[in-house]
């Protein structure tokens, strides 16, 4: 678990995971890294086990926290990452390490259900297409996958090289980056539904800015992601996108302005969102670096 000035949320997810682990018949730890500029979570994490294992990771941004996991998993066959504010489900763990003991694959992804303060967050989040909950059949393939609960191979990666790219760390999108280099590389990522986790929204995350923001954030990792693990090359690839992107935000703009003038609210925020996320796709074909979404200020 990696962590960052959360402690009310590491507080309700972390006591979980421990108590999983203990009662699990596989041989688990669990370390929690703290991306503080100080270790502000050491008190809580070392009163509430002595099994847990304390890593302070001073260097800014997640995929430093990622990397400083994996350094510490150099003995282990298997690594799961969650995030600081999700809540695993009864069996998340061990249903996670049973589907990839069985299938042995690259990666196993589990699935994440959202929750919020209220119905009408939910509503609205959901009326831009964003935080639906993430369920597919177990045994699915997934091209890339979250991190936020996220099982990876410790020997495939270490075998093909792979660490999280520390020039995202403060962008967001290092896993989906990791999760498609994964895959370029032959390995299989698949679902595993059972290995639920909960994960709170907070109202701060349900407003039109956030949401716009997301949604240009988003486009931006996935068109870097794909233009980093292309066969084709990245100008060739940065060309495609180019060409795809420009057209879909000519017909996504005429939609949106159909269903303001028609008050189809729902469809015109998805419409939109769809213009800002090639927007950012747009933004880094042609060299930005990407929009900071996890500064220290979090």
């Amino acid at each position: 678990m990696t962590t960052f000035r959360r402690a009310r949320q590491l507080a309700e997810g972390l006591p979980r995971i421990v108590e999983q682990a203990s009662a699990s018949a596989h041989d688990v730890a669990v370390v929690v890294v703290d991306n503080d500029n100080e270790p502000s979570a050491r008190a809580f994490v070392t009163e509430l086990s002595t099994d847990v294992h304390y890593i302070h990771e001073p260097r800014p941004g997640v995929s430093a926290a990622r990397n400083a996991a994996l350094d510490a998993a150099s003995e282990a066959r298997a690594l799961i990452y969650v995030d600081d504010d999700t809540v695993p489900g009864p069996g998340w763990l061990d249903a996670m390490i049973d589907a990839w003991a069985r299938d042995r694959p690259a990666a196993v992804s589990g699935s994440t259900v959202f929750t919020f303060d209220s119905d009408a967050d939910a509503r609205y989040a959901r009326g831009w297409g964003e935080f639906e909950p993430s369920r597919r059949p177990t045994g699915a393939s997934c091209d890339s996958a979250a991190s936020r609960n996220l099982l990876l191979d410790v020997g495939f990666l270490r075998a093909h090289d792979l660490r999280f790219d520390e020039h995202l760390g403060l962008i967001g999108g290092e896993d989906t980056l990791l999760t498609r280099q994964v895959t370029a590389a032959g390995g299989s990522i698949l679902w595993c539904d059972e290995a639920c986790v909960t994960e709170a929204v907070p109202a701060s995350r349900v407003t039109r800015p956030w949401l716009l923001r997301r949604a240009f954030r988003s486009g931006g990792s996935w068109a870097y992601a794909v233009i980093r693990t292309a066969k084709s090359g990245p100008r060739r690839t940065r060309a495609q996108l180019l060409r795809r992107a420009v057209p879909i935000m000519v017909v996504r703009s005429t939609a949106a302005a159909l269903a303001v003038a028609m008050q189809r609210r729902v469809a015109a925020r998805r419409a939109w969102r769809d213009v800002v996320s090639q927007a950012g796709v747009l933004a880094i074909c042609l060299g930005a670096r990407g929009m900071r979404e996890y500064g220290r200020g979090r």
